[in-house]
This record gives structure tokens, sequence and C-alpha cells, in this order.
């Protein structure tokens, strides 16, 4: 009776194991289906950046109207935030300025906090038509571009309002960027891609404007990352060392353009679209290139740089959407949001045109 019994107990035990077993396996296949599906349902080492605490902020332009929406792009819910209103640098942790029109034609730009959920600061100059303001990392100063016709002058300037004139005159609105040590500013300047300390001293002209589809700073602030068309048939992604201007060639790309190339948080990767408008990822330490997405379109109707931007976490890329225009050629028409692990897309903005569009902290 007792063999019978242990016999009996053992192939119990067996069956049970395999059916834990069984269930284990069936659970971890229902979660990662889940993560499939749900490209904001993937696990977070503990410490490290989560997507949890951010959402996404653009402006559009439709109609001859400028709006800012916030989007939570895991509900896909977008709210209007701010009408007849845009933003064009990129924020910095959770606050971000915004220029308003009015009726009557003025301009206002103020600093927004999406912690705190308050308007902390105004900006105004007397005289001045349009101004567009950037954070400086790390600093208790902003950069300020007095613009008319895309050209202007650049000043430097504190939370108590007190204004210092860097730059007199042939200053582009569409390009000026601080290192993200806070240290120098990178910017377009009499048609050049060019370089001075925050301070105003050390102007340095690097290269003519054309010779780059982009260029942005590197994580480190002392290099450029540059996307450029060495001849007819090839461009490359290049490193330049602002010390000593010299170029490492990352990757050479044949028979295509390369429009827009940013380096990830980590240094590891670099997103880039072609003039084919398709998405890849360049491996740095082994060159490796993965297509991300191939889109169907293969000429845009305007030549201007698509939107796009890492995620806090390297998980995802935020980037432009494009559809065919009753010209047969691409135009922006939204946003959407690329997993890097499964290559889905997520919609974020559907039809409008987005301008611009950030990762901005909100908790």
């Amino acid at each position: 009776t007792a063999f019978c019994f242990v016999r009996k107990y053992k192939t119990i035990n067996l069956k049970m194991n395999y059916f834990f077993k069984i269930l284990a396996a069936v659970t971890i296949l229902t979660f990662l289906a889940a993560c499939n599906e749900d490209p904001f349902n993937l696990p977070e080492k503990k410490g490290s950046t989560t997507l949890r605490e951010y959402k996404i902020i653009y402006s559009t332009y439709e109609n001859s109207v400028h709006n800012v929406y916030l989007s939570d792009f895991r509900s896909k819910n977008n709210v209007l935030w701010s009408d007849s209103a845009t933003v064009r640098y990129s924020p910095y942790n959770s606050q971000i300025y915004l220029r308003r029109y009015s009726a009557d034609k003025k301009h206002e730009t103020y600093l927004y906090d999406f912690v705190e959920h308050k308007q902390l600061q105004r900006v105004l100059r007397d005289k001045s038509e349009v101004l567009w303001v950037s954070h400086i990392p790390h600093k208790n100063k902003i950069l300020i571009l007095e613009a008319f016709d895309q050209l202007g002058k650049l000043y430097l300037a504190d939370t108590d309002g007190i204004y210092r004139e860097l730059i007199a005159d042939k200053c582009n609105e569409s390009f000026i960027s601080p290192s993200p040590d806070g240290s120098k500013i990178l910017l377009v300047y009499d048609k050049y891609w060019s370089i001075l300390n925050i301070d105003g001293s050390n102007l340095q002209l690097l290269f003519p404007a054309e010779e780059a589809n982009s260029v942005h700073w590197h994580n480190d602030s002392k290099n450029l990352i540059i996307a450029k068309q060495t001849d007819q048939n090839r461009s490359s992604i290049e490193l330049f060392n602002t010390a000593n201007q010299t170029n490492t060639v990352l990757r050479n790309i044949d028979d295509d353009i390369i429009l827009n190339a940013k380096i990830s948080t980590d240094d590891k990767k670099i997103a880039f679209f072609t003039s084919d408008l398709d998405l890849y990822v360049l491996d740095i330490e082994s060159s490796n290139l993965s297509l991300i997405k191939d889109n169907p379109n293969n000429f845009l109707e305007y030549p201007e740089l698509p939107i796009l931007e890492w995620a806090p976490n390297d998980k995802f890329i935020l980037c432009s959407k494009f559809n065919n225009s009753v010209t047969g050629n691409a135009k922006y028409t939204g946003l959407e949001l690329i997993n890097l692990i499964s290559n889905k897309a997520t919609s974020i903005l559907e039809d409008d045109i987005a301008l611009t569009a950030y990762w901005i902290k909100v908790k």
C-alpha cells in the first residue's frame, strides 16, 4: 500500500510539474504578446529612465493656424493645450518656452512648467515682433533670438531680465542649440554652421550651411553628429570634433541622401531618415545598419527635415509620418511612435502638419 501511494504521489507530482511549466510558458508568451501589442508595456530596469514620467508636446500648422497639443501616447489621447501658439526649441526637463499669437498680431513668449502646471515667466522685448527662446542646460540663463524674416540678433539673458547681446545680426532662427553641458552654442550664422562659447566669445565658423543636411550635438558636448552629401551618389554620417575641427566618418550610404541624423541618449546608436523617407538605425560600434521603417513614398513635396526624436529610454523614436499628396509626392501628415524592438508604429497625429515634437517631463 505504501509503495502504491508513493507511485501515485510521484505521478501526481510529475503531472503538477508539467502543468506549472506549461502555465509558466503560456504566461510568458502572453506577456510578450502584450508587449508587442502595447509598446508601452515594456519592463523597465530598476533605476532606468521610464516613459511613465513623459508626454509628447507638439505644435501643428493647418489653415494658417498654429496650435500646441499635449499627447498621452499610451492612451493615444491628444489634448489641445494652447491655441494660436507654437514651440520651436526643445524643452529642458519639464519646462518649455511657447510663443502665442493674439488677434491684434502681438506676440507673447512665455515659460511653462508641466510638473508645477503653471506659467513661470514672460519674455518681453521692445520693438520686437518675434522672440524665440531656448533654455541653456544647467544654467540659470536663456538664449533669446530677436528675429525678423528668419534672421536676427542673439541675446543671453538671466531670469532677472538682464540681457546681453551675443551676436548683432545674421543668426538664422531655424537652428540654435546649446550644448548638453550648457557651455557652447551651435547655430547657423552668416550662412555657416558655427559655434561660440555661452558668454559670446570665440565665435568659430565651421563650414558652409549647405554642406550638411543636419548638424546636432553629441551628448559629450565636444563633438557634432553631421549628415552630409559627399558627392552625387554618396552620403555620410560623420563625427565632427569641435576642438580641432576634424571629421571621422561613421558610415557611408550609397545612392541615397541622409536628411536628418540624431544620436541616442546612451551614445550607442544614430537614427536617420534618407531622402527615400526610410528610417534607419546605425549601431556605432559595429557599423551595422538596421532598416526600421520602409516608406512607400520616395520624394518629399517640401524639402524640410523630418521630425526625429529619440525617447528618453532609447526604446522608441518619435518621428514624422508621410502620406501621398495630390501631386503624387510625399508630404508630412502627422506623427508616429516607432517601437525599436518590434518595429511597430503607433500613430500620434493623423492629418495635421507637425512642425515640432518633443518629449516633455510631466511628473
